[in-house]
């Protein structure tokens, strides 16, 4: 009976260490994860931010190119008018 109850006691001391043993592994895995969000969230950020600015470029030039075809729009009438005559 004393050596059932011993090699109970090593089972269970075992047992302990791989639990333990997966209790730390998953603390580490949980924070390289949280770091790996960390990051991912950051880079999002900057990718808004750079996506921000384009939009900006892209607005101005379009009214760049809206004021160009105004200009020109204005040139043509002109010198329609001055045909006509």
């Amino acid at each position: 009976m004393e050596i059932v109850m011993g090699i109970m006691g090593l089972c269970l001391t075992i047992l302990g260490l791989i639990f333990g043993y997966i209790w730390k592994s998953n603390g580490q895995l949980q924070k390289n994860m949280m770091m790996a969000l960390e990051r991912i969230e950051q880079g999002q950020e900057k990718l808004a931010q750079i996506v921000e600015q384009g939009n900006e470029k892209l607005s101005q030039g379009q009214e760049k190119l809206a004021q160009m075809l105004l200009n020109q729009t204005k040139i043509l009438e002109k010198i329609e008018g001055k045909i006509s005559i």
